[in-house]
């Protein structure tokens, strides 16, 4: 009897298939929210690029891309119909694939905070991962994946880097030894990682056009896979032999559900540590970042410990708050190297401003994150260098650097009951703060 055809889905894969015909099995989506995966025998999930162009922008290198607010409430749901989905999947036995191709770590802000967006959260599993290139790896002899992979190996580069420990290894980096491509048993199927692909492309051979057909290859190879993990029907069980046990079976399906419910305290515990962590790490901007990002976490802190931010029009460095009943105009700097007098007349101008349509005068603070892009132990030089002491002295500003704020947090929320008179000792500093230094 001939075996029945398998149906595969490609989400957001970007394969170029020269004879439709002969891959009639196979499809390609984008992340689509409606679309059901109940009608597959497997899914291959591709992260590269799966937003559009105007949904992210790029405000600093080094931070990665930016997601848009609506963007990020818009895949969150796509994303969580997914997830639901493949857990069914898995739960029928089936395996879905997974190409780790994330070239940047994604980001978006919420109410001043940063955080990090699961670029993978369409699996039900928690992982974490580096954003790496390389091209050098070495194939584990495990069978049937050492087969599989071997065949498409000349396609593959990896771009992700698996850090957690409970996958199997299948394909490694040459010298290190770091996952780039796994394995993780998830309920009654299987997630495999595979690295990168090169997707298809025409290459010029003397002159000549000729097509490479990597893609095609990569898919009757994934098949292959598939067919060689996949039980036969013949091979399972009735759903009749559950209704008895035989040996110690009982206990040991008891003792799998104790497991299982302590993996998914353990999976949520995990989780809620991470997200804590990544919301103290992101304090650590204010030694880092520069332009909004440092405007957002220092308007962050400012929040935390009392201040009332007033609405500021956009493309402005300054923050105009309330401290009790203390008016604030502050103006804040991300330098590669010391503050300057420019800095501080900058200050002067949002000050006038304020006084022109208040008419009073607010308090000014300078908050400045000074050379920036070295290491805490290399800054040697002082941020307020005495040259612009004067004139900030005589304007009555105060001058801090985000070091200090960040030392004066810290204090605050170590020791709460001092936070008034610590924040009222620095607010009414004129010159440079000298605490925390």
């Amino acid at each position: 009897m001939k075996k029945k055809q398998k149906k595969i889905l490609g989400i957001n894969t970007h394969f170029n298939l020269a004879n439709t015909d002969e891959f009639s099995f196979f499809s390609q989506i984008g992340f689509d929210g409606k679309i059901s995966l109940y009608d597959y025998d497997t899914v291959i999930f591709s992260s590269f690029n799966f937003f559009l162009a105007s949904e992210v922008k790029k405000e600093n290198s080094a931070e990665g891309l930016h997601l848009s607010s609506s963007s990020v409430y818009t895949y969150s749901v796509i994303f969580e119909k997914l997830r639901k989905q493949v857990i069914d999947l898995l739960d029928s036995g089936k395996n879905i694939y997974v190409i780790l191709d994330q070239e940047e770590k994604i980001y978006y802000i919420d109410d001043f905070t940063k955080y990090n967006f699961n670029c993978y959260s369409y699996l039900p599993i928690d992982f974490n991962y580096d954003v790496l290139v390389g091209s050098e790896f070495i194939i584990e002899k495990k069978e049937p994946y050492f087969s599989f992979f071997s065949k498409i190996k000349d396609y593959l580069l990896y771009k992700n880097i698996l850090n957690s420990d409970f996958f199997e290894k299948l394909v490694i980096t040459k010298n290190s030894s770091k996952i780039i491509g796994g394995l993780c048993n998830c309920r009654k199927g299987k997630i495999i990682f595979i690295p990168s692909f090169n997707y298809s492309r025409i290459i010029n051979f003397n002159g000549n056009q000729k097509r490479d057909n990597r893609d095609e290859e990569f898919i009757n190879a994934l098949l292959e896979l598939e067919n060689n993990l996949s039980t036969t029907v013949e091979e399972k069980l009735p759903e009749w032999t559950n209704g008895f046990y035989i040996l110690n079976e009982k206990e040991i399906l008891s003792q799998i559900s104790d497991t299982k419910n302590e993996v998914k305290k353990l999976q949520d515990k995990l989780e809620s540590q991470n997200k804590e962590l990544e919301l103290i790490r992101n304090y650590k901007y204010l030694l880092t970042a520069t332009g909004k990002p440092l405007e957002l976490i220092v308007k962050q802190v400012l929040k935390e410990i009392g201040f009332d931010l007033l609405e500021t029009e956009d493309n402005r460095s300054d923050v105009i708050a309330k401290y009790k009943n203390i008016d604030i105009v502050a103006e804040i700097k991300g330098l590669t190297k010391s503050a300057g007098e420019k800095n501080a007349a900058q200050l002067e101008k949002w000050v006038s401003e304020f006084i022109e349509v208040n008419e009073k005068e607010p308090k000014a603070i300078l908050i400045v994150n000074g050379y920036c892009n070295l290491p805490l132990n290399e800054r040697k030089e002082p941020v307020f260098p005495n040259q612009m002491l004067g004139y900030a002295i005589k304007r009555e500003q105060c001058l801090i650097s985000t070091y200090q704020l960040l030392k004066l947090f810290i204090e605050i929320k170590e020791n709460p009951d001092k936070a008034n008179a610590l924040i009222m000792d620095w607010i009414n500093t004129v010159g440079e703060y000298k605490n925390f230094s």
